[in-house]
C-alpha cells in the first residue's frame, strides 16, 4: 500500500515531496512543474478551499486514493505549511490477502512515518516542532483505515487467549502520543487506575490512542486530560475527560456516526469524522459500551464500560 506526503508552506508553495512507496511519483512530466498535479480536480480545489480532512477522491491520473490534508500552525493559530498525505485506496477487499499482506502494510507505515520525519527535520525543520501532532494523527488515520478493513474482513477481530494488560496498552499509547501533546503543552494526568485485561489487544490500542489524541486535540494549551480506569465486581469502567469547550447536548448522539466533525476544540480542523465512528465500531464488536457526556469541568468525558475476559469466560 504505496504512501505519499506533499509539503507545501502557507501559500500553496512546494517544499519537497516525499515518494515512500514509489509508485505515487513515478517519473512524470506533470511532475516537473509541481507534485500538486499528481491530484485530479476535485484534490486540487480541496486543497485550494482549505477543506482540511480526509476524503476519498483519485489522482490526475483516476487511481483511487484517500488524500489527507493538514495545517501545520503556529502558536498563535496561523497556518505556517501543509501537509498533503496521500493513501492508495483499494476498491475491494479480499479476506485472504488482507490478511496476507497486513505485516507488509504495517512496514510500509512505519518506513514511511520514520521517512517523513526524518525529512521533515532535515529539509524544513522549522515546520517539524510545529507538526508533531499532525504527523500522529496521519498515522492514526494510516491506522484506522487499516484496522476498519480487517474489522469488515474478519468474522471475529478477538482471538482466544489474545488479551493484554490494559495498564502495559495505557502505557504504550502514553509513550505513542507523548510526542504529540509535549508540543502540544498539554498535560495526561492518571487518577486511580486498575488493572484488568483487554481484548484483541491491536485494536484496544488503537481505540486507546484515537480517544486520547481526540481529548489532546479538543483541549486548549496547558490544560489537562485525566485518564482513570476500575475493575469491581467483574466489571470495568474506563474514563477520559478533556479540558475543552464541550460538545453540544444535540450532538452527543450523533458524534458515533460515519463522517460527524464537531465546531469545537483548539485543533478540530485536523479530524475528519471517522475516529469515533472507528471506535465505537469496534467497541461493538468487543462487547463494550461507550458513550460521551459534559464533564463537570466544561469539557467532555468519554466513559467505556465492560466485563473483565475472567468474567466474559464465566458467563459463557
Amino acid at each position: 500500500m504505496p504512501y505519499g506526503t506533499i509539503v507545501l508552506d502557507a501559500e500553496n508553495n512546494f517544499l519537497y515531496a516525499n515518494p515512500q512507496a514509489g509508485e505515487l511519483f513515478e517519473a512524470d512530466p506533470l511532475l516537473e512543474q509541481s507534485p500538486i498535479n499528481l491530484l485530479g480536480d476535485e484534490g486540487k480545489r480541496l486543497l485550494e478551499e482549505d477543506r482540511w480532512g480526509s476524503y476519498e477522491t483519485s489522482l490526475h491520473d483516476g487511481s483511487p486514493i484517500v488524500l489527507t490534508l493538514l495545517p501545520i500552525k503556529e502558536s498563535k493559530g496561523m497556518t505556517v505549511g501543509k501537509l498533503v498525505t496521500i493513501q492508495e485506496r483499494e476498491l475491494t477487499s479480499n479476506k485472504d490477502e488482507e490478511n496476507s499482506s497486513g505485516a507488509e502494510a504495517d512496514k510500509s507505515l512505519n518506513l514511511f512515518m520514520h521517512s517523513l520525519e526524518k525529512e521533515l527535520k532535515i529539509k524544513a525543520p522549522e515546520l517539524y516542532e510545529k507538526s508533531r501532532m499532525e504527523l500522529l494523527v496521519i498515522e492514526t488515520s494510516f491506522e484506522r483505515e487499516k484496522l476498519l478493513k480487517q474489522l469488515h474482513a474478519s468474522d471475529d477481530i478477538t482471538e482466544k487467549g489474545a488479551n493484554a494488560s490494559f495498564t502495559t496498552l495505557l502505557a504504550e499509547v502514553i509513550g505513542e502520543v507523548k510526542k504529540g501533546y509535549a508540543a502540544h503543552k498539554c498535560v495526561v494526568k492518571l487518577q486511580k487506575i486498575d488493572s484488568f485485561a483487554l481484548p484483541a489487544p491491536e485494536f484496544s490500542r488503537y481505540v486507546l490512542k484515537e480517544l486520547l489524541l481526540n481529548a489532546l486535540l479538543f483541549s486548549p494549551d496547558h490544560s489537562e486530560v485525566l485518564i482513570g480506569a476500575t475493575n469491581q465486581n467483574g466489571a470495568f469502567r474506563i474514563t477520559i475527560t478533556d479540558s475543552g469547550q464541550g460538545v453540544e447536548q444535540s450532538l452527543l448522539a450523533k458524534v458515533f456516526d460515519d463522517g460527524v466533525k464537531t465546531d469545537e476544540g483548539a485543533c478540530k480542523s485536523f479530524r475528519n469524522g471517522r475516529g469515533l465512528f472507528a471506535v465505537k465500531s469496534i467497541l461493538d464488536e468487543l462487547g463494550i459500551m461507550i458513550r460521551l457526556d459534559s464533564a463537570e469541568s466544561g469539557g467532555v468525558i468519554v466513559v467505556l464500560d465492560g466485563l473483565t475476559e475472567t468474567e466474559k469466560g464465566e458467563g459463557s
